[in-house]
């Protein structure tokens, strides 16, 4: 079975046919996705972060402060998601945790 690397575009043959087929030619192909996908932000944003999205958890409504908010990754980097703040938004840590690297359409 050929695939093609999702970082270079390489064509490969998996050696490893058990699970989850590969989606990177190589180990550093793959850090190197992860890498590019983080970026970071600047100084005060968790602030304006907050306040854009009114002060709540998106998942259940609960009043989030700078303290107890996490920001979930709404589209798991895992899953193809990006680093940016279209796809980050505000989680209390209960339900950051319980979604891990799902989608919400999962829960």
């Amino acid at each position: 079975m050929t695939r093609y690397c999702m970082y270079c575009g390489a064509e490969f043959t998996p050696k490893n046919t058990v699970g989850r087929p590969p989606k990177y030619c190589k180990r550093s192909c793959r850090q190197r996705r992860y890498e590019e996908a983080r970026r970071s932000l600047p100084v005060g944003w968790k602030t304006d972060f907050l306040e854009v999205h009114g002060s709540k958890c998106y998942l259940c409504d609960n009043p989030l402060t700078e303290a107890t908010m996490t920001v979930d990754h709404v589209r798991p980097l895992s899953r193809g998601g990006s680093d940016t703040l279209a796809n980050m938004a505000p989680a209390c840590v209960t339900c950051n945790l319980e979604k891990a690297a799902r989608l919400i359409a999962e829960l």
